[in-house]
C-alpha cells in the first residue's frame, strides 16, 4: 500500500482536474490510518475542484472522525450547505444528529427525500431504530431488508451486499445462517487476493462471530486487524459512517481501539 501511494499522487498530479484518480491517495492514506495525510489530500481536492461538495464534507468527515466531535460536520453545513443539493445536506444533518445521540432526529432525515440506495436506507434505519431502543422498529426494517436480499440472492449479491446479508441475518438472530453468509463470503475474498474489500469482510466476521457468542474468536480477530490495512472500515470520503458502528459502539468496547484509535500503519 505505502508503496503505491507516490504513484497515485504523481498520476493525479499529470492529470489533476480528472475524478479518475483524484480518490486513489485519499483513500489509500484513510487505508493505512494517515489522517493527517488524507486530510491534506482534501486540501488538495478542495483547491482541484473548489465548486464540488465532495471535498468539503470528506474534509469535515476526517476532521471529525480524528477531534471525535461533530463540530466540523456543523461547521461544513452552516458555510457550506446552502451548495449542498437536498440530500446531501439531509445526509450530513443525519451524520450530525447520529453524533450526538439524537437517534430519532436522523431517523427522520433518512427518510425521502434523502436519495440513498433503498436498501442501504433500509440498513441504516435498522441500525438507528436499534440505537434509539426501538427493537421492534429495528426488526421490521431488517426483516424487510432480508426478504430484499433474499429475493436479489437469487440472481447472486455483489460482495457489498452479501456482507448486508450476513449483518442482517446476524441482527435478527439468525446466527447460523450469518455466519454460513459471511463465512461463504469470507472464503470468497481472502485478504491474500483482495486487500481492501477482504479485511471489511474479515472485519463483519469479527462482528457475526461476537453477536452469535463466539466472542474469543471475535475479539481476537479484531486483536488482528488493529494492524491489517483499511480493516476499520472508515473510508469517509464519499461514504456515510458504517451504520454498524452505532451497534459496536454503544454495546461492545472491544472495538474502541479499531474504531476510534487504530495505528497508523
Amino acid at each position: 500500500m505505502t508503496e503505491a501511494l507516490p504513484y497515485f499522487e504523481r498520476a493525479w498530479d499529470l492529470d489533476p482536474l480528472s475524478h479518475a484518480w483524484d480518490l486513489g491517495p485519499i483513500s489509500t492514506f484513510m487505508g493505512l490510518r494517515r489522517y493527517p495525510e488524507a486530510a491534506g489530500q482534501t486540501r488538495l481536492y478542495i483547491r482541484r475542484f473548489p465548486d464540488d461538495p465532495a471535498g468539503y464534507v470528506g474534509a469535515a468527515r476526517i476532521a471529525s472522525f480524528t477531534a471525535q466531535s461533530p463540530e466540523p460536520l456543523r461547521a461544513v453545513l452552516r458555510e457550506r450547505g446552502a451548495t449542498f443539493d437536498a440530500s446531501l445536506r439531509r445526509s450530513v444533518e443525519a451524520e450530525v444528529a447520529t453524533a450526538e445521540g439524537r437517534y430519532r432526529d436522523a431517523i427522520e432525515l433518512w427518510q425521502p427525500p434523502n436519495d440513498a440506495d433503498p436498501l442501504y436506507r433500509l440498513e441504516v434505519l435498522g441500525f438507528l431504530y436499534r440505537a434509539a431502543g426501538d427493537t421492534a422498529a429495528s426488526e421490521t426494517q431488517f426483516h424487510i431488508l432480508e426478504r430484499e436480499l433474499q429475493s436479489k440472492a437469487q440472481q447472486g449479491l455483489p460482495p457489498d451486499l452479501s456482507q448486508a446479508l450476513a449483518l442482517t441475518q446476524s441482527m435478527l438472530g439468525e446466527h447460523e445462517a450469518a455466519i454460513r453468509t459471511i463465512e461463504s463470503l469470507h472464503e470468497q475474498y481472502p485478504e491474500s487476493l483482495e486487500p481492501l474489500f477482504g479485511p471489511q469482510c474479515s472485519f463483519t466476521r469479527s462482528v457475526v462471530l461476537a453477536r452469535a457468542g463466539r466472542t474469543g474468536e471475535a475479539y481476537a480477530e479484531v486483536e488482528r486487524l488493529l494492524h491489517v490495512p483499511f480493516a476499520a472500515r472508515n473510508d469517509l470520503i464519499d461514504d456515510y459512517p458504517d451504520p454498524v458502528y452505532l451497534l459496536l459502539l454503544k454495546d461492545d468496547p472491544h472495538y474502541d481501539a479499531l474504531i476510534h484509535h487504530p495505528p497508523r500503519l
